[in-house]
């Protein structure tokens, strides 16, 4: 986080475009750290690989660089395609004026995140697997919602890991913007073949297909910037033809994560005030700028 501020800060004799590009690197890369290690090596490889010898994009004004960037890092609300690829493009065309010693801090970024993955170290993924784990036993199957397809993938393949011992049956699938609606419906289609399941999914999912007769929870691994997302998510599941009584959902956050609790009190905050007034709860009007200028 600290160096998110200071790459900002450090931008100022730069050019107003070169500054927002900075400004969007920044935000990019702060979302990935905090999905998932997997989400951060996504973003920080391709600096990497570029060695310092990053091409300048050259924006005419600030506004084209937000057309841009915007769509990659936030979440969009009210468009068709959802776009869940980890925003590397900031990262990357920022890279032509870094300095030395700010692309030596990203490498050892990536050197970290590379060693974060796994339960032990990743204590995030630890949560999401006993919060998976406590819903099964009750009989529920839950679907798990990413921001970015590294997150859902690191998820897909380390779930079963951390799970099949105390459920041998235990089905996990990953649906991503990485392929098709038709591919899609064909994953979740095998997938409720089996009894013990979970879905992972990005936001590709959180509109189009209805959940409600094969999956009964939602999990928000990624704490979604879009306020209206959560109900998103939530309403595949949370719908007329839900068997359930009760759907359960949980929001996974950091206790001590600065990012998180700006983020959730947003949220909460419109959410309850719209409940105070109304008396029904509705989707939060609010855009995701909304979300970042509070971060």
């Amino acid at each position: 986080m600290s160096y998110c501020r200071e790459t900002v800060e450090s931008g100022q004799g730069l050019r107003v475009q070169q500054q927002r590009v900075r400004h969007w690197a920044a935000i990019a890369l702060l979302r990935c750290v905090l999905s998932s290690p997997e989400a951060a090596i996504a973003v920080l490889s391709e600096h990497a690989r570029r060695k310092g010898f990053g091409e300048e994009i050259l924006y005419e004004t600030q506004e084209e660089v937000d057309q841009v960037y915007r769509p990659q890092v936030l979440d969009p609300f009210g468009e068709e395609d959802v776009g869940d690829y980890a925003p590397s493009a900031p990262v990357e065309d920022a890279e032509a004026h870094l300095s030395d010693t700010e692309r030596r801090r990203l490498s050892q970024f990536l050197k970290s995140a590379q060693r974060l993955k796994g339960p032990e170290t990743d204590q995030k993924l630890a949560a999401v697997s006993q919060t998976v784990r406590d819903l099964l036993r009750k009989g529920y199957r839950p679907i798990v919602f990413c921001r970015f397809i590294p997150t859902a993938k690191y998820l897909e393949s380390s779930l079963p890991q951390l799970l099949s011992a105390e459920f041998p049956a235990l089905r996990v699938k990953g649906v991503t913007g990485e392929i098709g609606d038709e591919e899609r419906r064909a994953r979740v289609q095998e997938l409720v073949k089996n009894p013990v399941r979970v879905l992972v999914a990005t936001d590709c999912l959180s509109e189009g297909i209805n959940l409600q007769d094969h999956f009964d929870a939602v999990v928000h691994y990624d704490l979604p910037w879009n306020p209206n997302r959560l109900e998103q998510r939530e309403g595949r599941v949370d719908r007329f033809g839900q068997r359930r009584n009760t759907v359960k959902t949980v929001l996974l956050y950091g206790a001590d994560n600065q990012v998180d609790l700006v983020v959730l009190d947003v949220l909460i905050r419109k959410a309850k005030t719209i409940r105070d007034r109304l008396g029904v709860s509705v989707p939060v009007p609010a855009q995701a700028e909304q979300v970042v200028q509070a971060v």
